[in-house]
């Protein structure tokens, strides 16, 4: 059969390619081979190499058609369900995504608080793809010199995903929370 050193191989990785602190799957370099391994090696379930290597290609191949967030397409013009205006102005935000995954780690949610790297501090409403960067539609909070905060909702601005530093958490344990307004 198949098995998880050929998939692996197969795949490039070799054994000393990763290590017990590169992947919370060790010693399978991802959740995804070792799925495919079990699965493989399922007593009444006997996969054939080539159904395996399908398997393999079509994972890997998936991520880049899976639409996450809505788009806002550059020429204007609506060609996949995911561009219509319905996705990215109307449509009940608990209904899409409600988090963003940063390459730091840090995960975003919709509807808590969140601070930009200028120190602003914002709430994300809904996460969109626009100019092929991920983006927000946010309220701004504003700090007075008091240290008291007000969520402005009379109006939303945009933001780059990429301009987040601070989650909640992170805010939260960190002794970084703003005192709330009583209008809020």
């Amino acid at each position: 059969m198949f098995g998880t050193n050929a998939l692996a191989a197969s795949e490039g990785y070799t054994e000393d390619a990763w290590s017990e602190e590169d992947t919370d799957w060790y010693p399978y370099p991802s959740k995804l081979l070792f799925l495919l391994d079990v699965a493989d090696n399922l007593g009444r379930l006997r996969i054939s190499e080539s159904l395996m290597k399908l398997f393999l290609i079509g994972a890997i191949r998936t991520p880049d058609h899976i639409r996450i967030y809505p788009e806002v397409p550059e020429s204007g013009i609506i060609s996949e369900v995911w561009h219509a205006e319905k996705w990215t102005k109307s449509l009940d935000t608990r209904l899409l995504s409600p988090m963003y995954a940063a390459p730091n780690h840090r995960h975003y949610y919709v509807n808590e608080l969140a601070q930009l790297q200028s120190g602003r501090f914002v709430i994300p409403l809904r996460w969109i793809t626009r100019h092929r960067k991920i983006c927000a539609d946010a309220y701004e909070v504003l700090v007075d010199d008091d240290g008291i905060a007000t969520v402005v909702d009379s109006s939303v601005v945009e933001i780059s995903a990429s301009d987040l530093v601070q989650n909640f958490h992170d805010l939260e344990h960190g002794g970084k929370l703003p005192v709330w307004s009583s209008m809020c």
